[in-house]
């Protein structure tokens, strides 16, 4: 099992399959990485490194009783990022994932983005 820990200690799960440009795929509110499962398989199929984040208190991440705020949750994208040294990505979010990466882009800019 694939996890980093936050810079406030709270242990991610995440999934990271392929090679290629990577694709970080973050789901919304009680969703799973697994939730993305067809988006995954087409996207690898394309030649893609995909990667599937499970927020704090999604799936198999830890769920510490602080730190719900979207601030947060866009500073442990921040974290997934720097851990794995990704740059040039694509952030692709469903619901509150979408609002993961709005607080990422409010608090870091887009310098290790290359869409959204």
């Amino acid at each position: 099992m694939a996890t980093i820990r936050t810079s406030d200690g709270v242990r991610l799960h995440y999934t990271d399959d392929g090679d290629g440009p990577p694709v970080v795929l973050i789901a919304g509110f009680c969703a799973p990485a697994e939730s993305w499962e067809f988006q995954r398989r087409a996207l690898l199929a394309e030649g893609y490194r995909v990667l599937a984040l499970d927020r704090r208190s999604h799936g198999r991440s830890e769920s510490p009783a602080y730190g719900q705020r979207m601030a947060r949750h866009g500073k442990d994208l921040h974290d997934f990022l720097a851990a794995l040294r990704l740059e040039d990505v694509a952030l692709i979010g469903g619901s509150m994932g979408g609002s993961t990466i709005w607080a990422y882009q409010d608090l870091f800019g887009d310098a290790r983005l290359r869409a959204v």
